[in-house]
């Protein structure tokens, strides 16, 4: 009776230590802190590129980001990102896998806006391609600027 209570112990144990091990997930919101410019922005029409210091930025800290036009700060709020894999679902395109598999959810926005970061780029893409309306933006990794 003992050796049985002792090995259902056990289980238990072992049950509750392994069973609450939190998902660490690579990819997360403090991933983005930091300053972004705005490099390249595409959808139905031609890629435009931007050059360095056109003041079109975002700027994230761990959960509130400021969003920058010509240096002038237009937006501000709070920010969460969630793990999606329904990018193609979304934006009507086929994406390689493994990018586009988390999203970024801005206070007031209900628009789905799934990011990527590979080689010290932000990509975030939302609308739907085959409508008309999807779109691309891309920001490169930047050293905070002073904005006035």
């Amino acid at each position: 009776m003992k050796r049985a209570y002792n090995y259902a112990l056990a289980v238990l144990i072992m049950t509750v230590v392994f069973g609450c091990k939190k998902h660490h997930d690579d990819t997360s919101s403090t991933e983005l802190t930091g300053s972004w410019e705005l490099a390249e922005a595409s959808g139905s029409m031609p890629p435009k590129t931007f050059a360095e210091g056109n003041g079109n930025m975002l700027v994230f800290n761990e959960n509130t980001y400021s969003s920058y036009v010509n240096g002038q700060l237009v937006k501000s709020g709070t920010f969460t990102t969630i793990s999606d894999n329904t990018v193609e679902q979304n934006i009507c395109l086929i994406v390689p896998d493994g990018q586009f598999t988390r999203r970024i959810v801005f206070d007031t926005d209900s628009t789905k806006k799934f990011y990527n970061i590979a080689d010290g780029k932000l990509s975030i893409t939302f609308g739907c391609y085959a409508l008309d309306g999807g779109q691309k933006l891309t920001y490169r990794h930047i050293q905070p600027i002073p904005i006035d």
